[in-house]
Formats: structure tokens, sequence, C-alpha cells
């Protein structure tokens, strides 16, 4: 009986040692499956249970294409849910939701995931797709069938929140060793929250349709729409006040100083490479300069995301039919003039005071600039 139970014992040891092993393995033959992935395109059904009692089922497809500087999610998406109007695109550093019935668009710089990820449209995507999260787990078990892995990750129970049975399984197809099917479980005071995401029709890198992610499509005919103006904070509070001084240096290698601009009006456009509004209205800005400039009027358009100058320099290198200055930012222009949206537009009267700021190109911009100006 003795020599029984031990060998039992040793065998389950060893079974349990197998297993862990194993989940190693499909761990490691996905993430290295996901490396090759450059874009998928799917369809997509969720089911979910929720705490509250309710069931519901969305569906809908996306394109996700792989990208390593955006350090939210890896990957930059599009998705659209079926039988709503709006879609949803996420480049890492802006999230843009575009309604289709009103044909206008909003953003959002550098959101949390749980703020698009929970929306519509950022309900489609799968993140396990293509970046196999493995943080936070506790335990690992798998199993098979003929033509799927199973692995089951689990997670520590919340006791402060009383949420146990913390788990998330991830259905894995053999053929090319990819996620296909993500359940999210967990349970708080006995109810239960299931969420369970199925991908059908996966195209891959080259059978997949590509998209724009830098300037989405509707950025040409859609109009986007700002957040009510509190004149009480952020930008809004620098004007009638001295603007902020800077001495920067252009793309080209000038020195560029405000306070040398004294006795011009100076409009200051903040854009960023990754912001597609930004690009899409630079052909507007340039317009302007050229009905302007004979009578004084300077624009700076000024970059602060370091990490993307060379991307921001290169762009306006091929833009030759943008004569106006482009200028290299840092953190003090940053918080300065208190930069939390792109793009902004300063416009600087004679005396050196801000005497007009907008989010996103306004209407009333040419306007402002005409006043400024004063009596031809």
């Amino acid at each position: 009986m003795r020599i029984y139970l031990s060998l039992t014992i040793i065998w389950l040891l060893f079974a349990k040692n197998v297993m862990a092993q194993s989940a190693h393995e499909i761990v490691s033959a996905v993430t290295k499956a996901q490396r090759s992935v450059q874009t998928a395109a799917y369809l997509l059904t969720r089911t979910d249970t929720l705490v509250t009692g309710h069931n519901r089922i969305i569906t809908g497809k996306a394109v996700i294409q792989a990208d390593t500087t955006n350090t939210v999610l890896g990957f930059n998406f599009w998705a659209r849910e079926d039988g709503v109007k709006q879609q949803m695109v996420f480049n890492g550093n802006m999230a843009y939701i575009a309604n289709e019935e009103e044909l206008s668009y909003q953003t959002s710089i550098k959101p949390e995931p749980i703020q698009f990820l929970n929306q519509s449209g950022g309900r489609i995507i799968m993140p396990d797709l293509i970046r196999l999260d493995t943080s936070r787990v506790i335990r690992f078990d798998a199993s098979s069938e003929v033509k799927h892995y199973f692995l089951k990750m689990g997670y520590a129970d919340l006791d402060e929140h009383d949420v146990r049975n913390r788990y998330k399984l991830v259905e894995i197809n053999k053929s090319n060793m990819l996620p296909v099917a993500v359940r999210h479980h967990q349970e708080t005071m006995g109810k239960v929250q299931d969420l369970y995401f199925k991908i059908e029709d996966l195209q891959l890198n080259g059978d997949a349709p590509t998209y724009e992610f830098t300037s989405p499509p509707f950025l040409k005919t859609y109009i986007q729409k700002t957040k009510p103006v509190n004149s009480k904070h952020g930008i809004f509070r620098l004007v009638d006040k001295p603007a902020p001084e800077f001495n920067l240096e252009s793309f080209d290698g000038r020195k560029i100083s405000l306070p040398d601009a004294k006795g011009k009006v100076v409009l200051l456009d903040f854009w960023e490479v990754w912001c597609g509004p930004c690009l899409e209205s630079m052909p507007k800005i340039q317009s302007l300069l050229q009905k302007y400039r004979s009578r004084g009027l300077l624009i700076y358009a000024i970059t602060n995301d370091l990490k993307q100058l060379e991307t921001a320099k290169r762009y306006a290198n091929r833009k030759k039919e943008l004569t106006f200055t482009f200028l290299t930012g840092n953190e003090s222009v940053t918080k300065n003039y208190k930069l939390y949206s792109f793009p902004q537009y300063v416009l600087i009267d004679k005396s050196g005071k801000v005497s007009f700021v907008s989010e996103g190109l306004s209407s009333e911009l040419n306007g402002e600039i005409e006043k400024a100006l004063g009596e031809k």
C-alpha cells in the first residue's frame, strides 16, 4: 500500500510538472507566433454575462496593426460594432470616436485603455490576439483538443471587494498558435461576470485590409467636435495675458525667440505628427499665412513630443508647400502653454499678449487674425 501511495504521489507530481511545462511552452509558442503578426482583421462575437444579471451579445469587426511605439497597448486599432453608426480608432497617442450620423468626430489624447476598451468599438478589441497578457497570473493550467489548446490563467482573489474565482481562458488555434477566443471570468458576492470573445474570419498580414491610423480617412469629411470651453481652466487662462516667452530651435537650425516677434501678430500652432486633425488642418493654416503674411503675420508650428521629433522633421521636409516655421518645443513650453490636447492654436497680438486661443481649428480664427492685425 505504501509503495502504491508513493507511486501515486510521484505520478501526480510528475503530471503537475508536465502540465506546468506544457503551459509554459504554449505561452512561448503563442508569443513567438504573435511576433510575426503585423496586421490582423477579424469579425468578433462577444457574449457578456454581467453581475447585474443582464446578458448581451455584441458583434463587430476590427483591424489591428502591431506597433512597438504604441506603449499603451502595443498595437493600433480601428473597430466598429454592428448596428452602431460609430467608429473608434486608437493609434497609441490619440483615440478617435467618429459619429457616422453627425459626420463628426471627437478626440482624446493618450487615454487609459479602460476609457476606450469599454466603449462602442473598443468592446470589439481582443488584445490577447496580438499581445498575450500574462501579467499578474498566479497559476497556469493547460489542456488541448484536436484543433485547439486551452490556456487557463488564474488570478488572486480581491478580498477587499469580495471578488473571487478570477481567471482568463484562452483558446489557441494549433495551426497558427494564435488566440481565437478569450473568456474573462470572475465572481462577486456570488454573482458572475463572464465576458466571452470569439473571433471568426481572421485575416493576417498581407491578407488583411490596411488602415491609415495616423490620419483616419474620416478626417477629410467629418467635423471635429470639441469639448465645451471652460475659460477658467487650461490654455484659456492665457487670454489677455502676456504670452509665455520661449527660445526654441527651428527644424532648419535657426534660433527663434518669441520676444523678437513683438510688433508682429504671431499664431502658434501646437501639433504632433501622430495627430490626424493637426495634419489635416495644416493646409488651412498655410492659407492663412499666404493671406496675411504681407500684413505681418508669423506662424510657428511647435511640436513637443521629442520621441517623434525625427518623424515630425521628415514630415515637414516632405511638405514643401508648408512655408511657416516649424519649431522644436520642450517641457517648459508644454507646461507654460498648458498643452493637454491637439491641435491647439494661440494667437498673440502686436503687444505680446494672447488675444485668442482654440482647441481644434476654429472658424473664428480668421476673424481674430484680422482683428489683431488691425487696419490695412
